[in-house]
């Protein structure tokens, strides 16, 4: 499911939304200072956050206005509207992730095989000397852009970009065996 779809399935009931009857000044105080807590919404915390804002402009806030702060958050449902907006950026953010590491995953392996065929091309190149030239001179060259020296690092890349994208560990490990002990025959 794409993002656009679970946005477009949630916008249809979306609990956080304004409730009908809900004096705009709380809801926009919920909006701003509860509902973004998502889960860890509590009163307390979004009324602290807000008494904070308050502050920085000037104003000062009785002790009192947290009682006001918790009967309205409850007769508004502000912890299960939170915790109902926790869920939806909790899934949203994992569809994105996905999406994120499936195109990752498709992308490292066409670079992995187009590495591969930069190999087997060289490899080609190499074998029957179609890069052949000549410089001013006269001279024959080989026109090549990579040297041979590089080629396993070339192999090793698009190995590792391809099981980068399967998920799979990158470090190749050579397995050792244990010697096999031959004595010598003779004399």
């Amino acid at each position: 499911m794409l993002v656009t779809e679970i946005e477009a399935e949630n916008r249809m009931n979306v609990e956080w939304d304004r409730r009908p009857e809900e004096p705009l000044e709380w809801f926009n105080r919920f909006d701003k200072y509860g509902r973004t807590l998502g889960a860890e919404f509590s009163t307390k915390h979004a009324f602290l956050l807000w008494r904070l804002d308050q502050h920085k402009k000037g104003v000062v806030v009785a002790g009192g206005d947290l009682i006001i702060w918790a009967e309205t958050a409850a007769k508004w449902g502000w912890d299960l509207r939170a915790k109902a907006w926790a869920e939806y950026d909790r899934t949203l953010r994992t569809v994105t992730w996905h999406q994120r590491r499936q195109q990752l995953m498709e992308d490292d392996w066409s670079d992995g095989n187009s590495l591969r065929a930069v190999g087997k091309e060289f490899l080609k190149a190499l074998q029957v000397y179609t890069e052949m030239g000549e410089d001013e001179e006269g001279n024959r060259i080989v026109k090549i852009n990579i040297n041979p020296a590089q080629l396993p690092q070339l192999f090793r890349a698009a190995t590792e970009l391809q099981r980068l994208g399967l998920g799979e560990p990158t470090e190749i490990v050579q397995h050792q065996s244990p010697q096999i002990y031959l004595p010598e025959i003779g004399g």
